[in-house]
């Protein structure tokens, strides 16, 4: 059983907004729509909850038909999905039984409301709150009534809109965990948008990535970060460094320098375009030897470290460090931590008296051999 979008186009006036859209989502699932502003994810998250009509393609989950080429169009309300904001969306004058209350209005007349209300006060964390108003409570709290309004009447899908957005950093961390935590209770499938790849990243079951209306990429966050598709998905979530080259079987040969670096199950786009992806974190910086040349630009202290960016023939290049011993206006190297020197290549030999090895962790170096 899943969601099936089929061929969906979406104009606002001269301005296509999504071109071609075509997605399955299974039921269950946790699927993040990820991409900067203007990129269409909001807008296809309400063409699925029936906010937005389409200029042509298909909707359908299971045996229903959502829209169907704008003449067939089912109702929101009777989507059996709800919708979590991006600002809460409380009403000031109820508090938060009322919210639940109002939720559950016209559904079922057999339940027992008071008894459905505590049981999910009491999941998300508002047991004692049932009296309180919005101003009454916190960022967080907030967020929680509006994902309580929308799981109670028990939806086959939760649709969420940026909801973690208005929260600061540290709530942001707790919400998300909370929201997985949910997630994996209900078993409700969640379509889940973002620009936020650090969100995206750590509650998806599967990435969608969009990019001027078309899907770039789609797949588990590990397939997104380590395996990207194409340079946008490469810059976007892992924010990595392009490097220019020419491959040479399974070594790439970094232009205006002496290193090699090997093959990471590059994809066929960068391998098109003699292009090697490498992250922030796996380069590193050194003031002498071989490598690419750079000049560092500025240092910035992220906590966990310092994020550099440094000027090169290759352009702007981001790289993560745990010191700060360099400073802008430095000339230096960067490199990746398993390379090899293009100068010593050629000279490899099983006669040499020096040979070059690879350690445990990957990381080049030379070692002396002792012969019997």
């Amino acid at each position: 059983m899943s969601l099936k979008i089929k061929n969906i186009y979406k104009s606002f006036g001269d301005k296509k907004v999504l071109k071609n859209i075509n997605l399955e989502i299974k039921d269950g699932e946790f699927v993040s729509l990820l991409g900067a502003s203007g990129c269409g994810k909001t807008t296809l998250l309400k063409i699925i909850a029936g906010f937005e009509g389409v200029d042509c393609g298909d909707i359908t989950k299971d045996d229903r038909v959502f829209i169907s080429d704008n003449k067939t169009f089912l109702p929101p309300q009777d989507r059996n999905l709800n919708m979590v904001f991006q600002q809460f969306a409380l009403w000031p004058h109820m508090n938060v039984k009322k919210h639940l209350e109002y939720a559950l209005n016209g559904r079922n007349k057999n339940i027992d409301a008071d008894k459905e209300i505590k049981e999910m006060l009491e999941i998300v964390g508002l047991s004692g709150f049932e009296n309180s108003y919005p101003e009454d409570l916190s960022g967080g709290q907030k967020q929680r009534v509006a994902l309580a309004r929308a799981l109670i009447t028990k939806p086959e899908m939760v649709l969420m809109d940026e909801p973690l957005s208005a929260l600061d950093a540290n709530l942001r961390i707790e919400m998300r965990k909370f929201i997985k935590e949910i997630h994996k209770k209900f078993k409700t499938t969640i379509i889940y948008v973002t620009h936020d790849q650090g969100e995206a990243l750590a509650m998806s079951d599967r990435i969608v990535i969009l990019k001027d209306g078309i899907i770039e990429q789609e797949g588990s966050p590990y397939e997104i970060y380590e395996n990207p598709k194409t340079e946008y998905v490469a810059k976007f979530v892992g924010k990595s460094n392009l490097i220019r080259g020419k491959w040479q079987g399974d070594l790439f040969v970094v232009e205006d320098s002496d290193i090699f670096f090997k093959d990471i199950s590059v994809k066929e786009n960068f391998l098109n375009k003699n292009l090697y992806p490498i992250k922030p974190d796996e380069l590193y910086i050194s003031k002498g030897g071989s490598g690419i040349s750079a000049r560092i630009l500025s240092l910035e202290y992220m906590g966990t470290g310092y994020e550099y960016k440094l000027e090169s023939k290759h352009g702007i290049l981001n790289v993560h460090s745990k010191n700060s011993i360099y400073r802008p206006g430095e000339e230096v190297k960067v490199t990746k931590e398993e390379v090899y020197k293009n100068a010593m290549w050629p000279s490899y030999s099983h006669n040499n008296k020096w040979s070059c090895l690879l350690n445990f962790k990957g990381k080049y170096r030379r070692s002396k051999e002792k012969r019997a």
